[in-house]
């Protein structure tokens, strides 16, 4: 009876740590699509164009910044985003800056973010329209296409 109980025990803590880190990416995924939605929007207001760098501390924890890419100041930037979560990172990004948003012709530079953690990985698709989707990769995540 022990035994048994003790693998139900094990089962129930793997389980809820899985769907913690599954919480965790999908959250994380969002989160970025909601701050590009934010930065495309504000490129388009004020007819600028908003470039994403990534910044580290640290060599591990990561910020994104945004400026104008025109003028390249770095040491002021309009926007910062600092995930809530360290425990999804960016693993790859093809290109750097790591987005530049258009405001002038309302286009984006293409590009694609991987995003990981413990248990998978997601994607952020930016198009040269501008359009911004995500995918989930190798794990299931409630509301996510597979990719």
């Amino acid at each position: 009876m022990i035994a048994i109980s003790s693998i139900m025990v094990m089962m129930t803590i793997t389980n809820w740590r899985d769907m913690r880190l599954q919480n965790e990416l999908a959250n994380g995924t969002l989160e970025l699509v909601a701050f590009f939605n934010q930065v495309k929007s504000d490129a388009n207001i004020f007819n600028r164009n908003n470039a994403i760098y990534i910044a580290y501390k640290n060599h591990q924890e990561w910020q994104l910044i945004v400026v104008d890419n025109e003028q390249a100041d770095y040491t002021h930037p309009y926007f910062k985003f600092i995930g809530k979560t360290q425990q999804v990172d960016i693993v790859e990004v093809n290109v750097e800056p790591i987005l530049i948003f258009h405001g002038r012709r309302s286009m984006a530079q293409p590009a694609t973010i991987k995003l990981k953690n413990a248990l998978g990985e997601s994607r952020i698709i930016v198009s040269t329209r501008g359009r911004i989707r995500f995918c989930s990769a190798n794990v299931y995540l409630a509301g996510f296409p597979k990719c």
